[in-house]
């Protein structure tokens, strides 16, 4: 994620409340570092390492494309505000109980969290007239990653017999989420390239249209003669 975000070309299109969120995702979920005696090395181990990778995303994409524009700056905070209080209400409000319970909203927080933190740069990535190649890849490889998660969880209900409704509505809601952002991008993508093609053949209609224009390239070089010289 941090080498796709900060090999993107053009910084307008980075929408940078996607790396914050998922920073606020990352340190909600795994904020047990910080509470519970660490037991488990492997699990350990890869909680710091998403943690701080969001984090190095982060302030790395800060020093690569910034100082942002002051109107990029409050686009930023709205869609992280917007986004992460309703989040956080929802979790307040349908959470697990257990003996450590902000812990349990912290958990429910990251999971409605990250079924939105991408939009985005769903969104500045539709606005993309060329769209980046790596970033593609990279959203693509997000969707698939989440969309995988619906069978595992089907498997883990066959084995388990129990659903785990946060993380299945969150999971559901983000890959949908994808979808239609999908097909809205490929739609926006088909007219603009209709709409240039529709273009292309109107300027080359008025070029054959216009006989008395003459194409540089077709322009014949007239000698020019000389006088000849008078003898003395």
């Amino acid at each position: 994620m941090s080498f796709t975000y900060c090999n993107i070309r053009l910084a307008g299109y980075i929408g940078m409340g996607s790396p914050i969120m998922h920073c606020m995702v990352f340190i909600a979920r795994y904020i047990d570092l910080f509470a519970l005696p660490r037991t488990n090395i492997y699990n350990t181990s890869m909680k710091l390492y998403l943690l701080s990778g969001s984090l190095i995303t982060l302030f790395t994409l800060l020093r690569r494309h910034g100082p942002f524009s002051k109107q990029q700056q409050q686009t930023t905070l709205w869609h992280v505000l917007l986004t992460a209080a309703p989040c956080l209400l929802l979790a307040c409000l349908a959470h697990y109980g257990g003996s450590f319970k902000w812990m349990e909203i912290a958990w429910a927080f990251s999971m409605y969290l990250a079924a939105f933190a991408d939009i985005p740069q769903l969104v500045e990535y539709d606005r993309m007239e060329t769209k980046d190649r790596l970033l593609t890849a990279y959203l693509v490889l997000c969707f698939y990653f989440r969309a995988l998660y619906i069978p595992h969880w089907v498997l883990r209900y066959f084995d388990e017999g129990r659903v785990d409704p946060i993380a299945t509505v969150s999971g559901v809601t983000q890959t949908t989420i994808y979808i239609f952002y999908g097909l809205l991008i490929v739609l926006h993508h088909s007219r603009r390239q209709a709409t240039r093609a529709a273009l292309d053949a109107e300027v080359q209609v008025d070029d054959v249209s216009s006989p008395g224009k003459v194409p540089i390239e077709e322009k014949v070089a007239i000698p020019v003669e000389t006088a000849p010289a008078t003898a003395v």
